[in-house]
């Protein structure tokens, strides 16, 4: 009787400390992947402010060099710059479809408020993204028209002073 109740006990003992296990497992596997989530996110929020960086000081750039007006030395500094800005249209491209990428990875251990957070912080990056190099295209449109104009009144004032040398000496 004293054997089966010892028996018991240590049956008992057993089933507990294989729940115990199991329940151990179960938590560091479960630990382990909110580590592996937290350390995504902070990648994504690396990525994600690399490109925020980026664009702000691109922005910047932007409106120094957004004026129009300048004579044709001027105009031709502005030229190249935005024409090297729009050279590095890739390298944004790149740095935004990296913050995407590492966002989109968040999707499935994220609940569903910071899924929307995170879409609408990437949707707001592409928008701005986009809205720089729509400024940029647009003003090196402008500036090529100044600088035709530019180049117009150069030649018709060397015709003019041609003509004007041509009546003197008449």
């Amino acid at each position: 009787s004293q054997l089966s109740g010892e028996t018991k006990i240590s049956m008992n003992v057993n089933q507990i400390n294989s729940r115990y296990h199991t329940v151990q497992s179960t938590v560091k596997e479960i630990l382990k992947k909110c580590e592996q989530a937290v350390a995504a996110h902070k990648v994504y929020e690396e990525k994600y402010s690399e490109c925020l960086q980026w664009l702000t000081k691109a922005e910047e750039r932007y409106r120094r060099y957004s004026d129009v007006q300048g004579n044709r030395e001027e105009i031709l500094e502005k030229i190249r710059v935005v024409e090297e800005m729009l050279g590095e249209k890739h390298l944004a491209m790149s740095k935004l479809n990296t913050s995407v990428e590492f966002g989109e990875k968040l999707f499935g251990t994220t609940a569903p408020e910071g899924r929307e957070g995170i879409r609408l912080q990437l949707q707001d990056l592409q928008s701005s993204v986009e809205a720089l190099y729509d400024k940029i295209s647009k003003l090196e449109r402008e500036l090529q028209s100044k600088l035709t104009r530019w180049t117009g009144y150069e030649e018709s004032s060397g015709a003019f002073t041609r003509w004007a040398a041509e009546v003197q000496d008449q």
